[in-house]
Parts: structure tokens; sequence; C-alpha cells
């Protein structure tokens, strides 16, 4: 098994877009969200830290969604071969009956 690898980068630059007026991140793209503040919470740490750290959480869990959800996929392929059904049945040894009343 391959070892697992995280990278996180955050960019604070100046961009001609509108600002969020949901104050809420937004998908960029996969693995990339963003959140435009006003210009004067370039001075303001606690606006820039709630904005990095809304952004950052965002896209951490989409970050954990994808990896969980290859992982997941891996695992049924693995278990269950590759069309999606098992591979080889196993011998249960147990034989299930409808027991009515």
């Amino acid at each position: 098994m391959k070892n697992v690898e995280v990278c996180v980068q955050i960019t604070i630059k100046p961009t001609e877009a509108s600002v969020d007026a949901d104050q809420v991140a937004s998908r960029v793209d996969a693995g990339q969200f963003r959140l435009v503040l006003d210009q004067g919470s370039l001075y303001d740490i606690d606006a820039l830290e709630a904005g990095v750290l809304g952004t950052s959480y965002e896209t951490m869990r989409d970050a954990l969604a994808q990896a969980l959800g290859g992982a997941s996929r891996d695992k049924a392929t693995e278990v269950c071969g590759e069309k999606g059904g098992p591979a080889e049945w196993p011998s249960m040894g147990v034989t299930t009956r409808l027991m009515a009343k």
C-alpha cells in the first residue's frame, strides 16, 4: 500500500472579483474553494483568519470526501472484483429459511 501525502496551499491576493455577500467559500475547481473579502479585511486579522478557516474547512471536507470515496471504491474492487460483484463467492456454510407463523 502506498503512503498518503497531504498538501495545503493558502493564497491571499488582490482581486477585482466582487465580495461574497454570504461570506461562505465557494467551489472554484475540484479541491479548490475561494472566498472574496472586502479590501478592509487586509488589515483585519480576525477577518483574514475567518476567511482562511472557512475556506480551509470547505476544502478539507471536500478532500476528505474524495479520498475516502476513492479508498472505498478501491477496497470494494479489491473485495468484490472489477465489475462490482464478488470475484468468488466464499462458502458460507449457513442456510437461511423464511419461517412463517
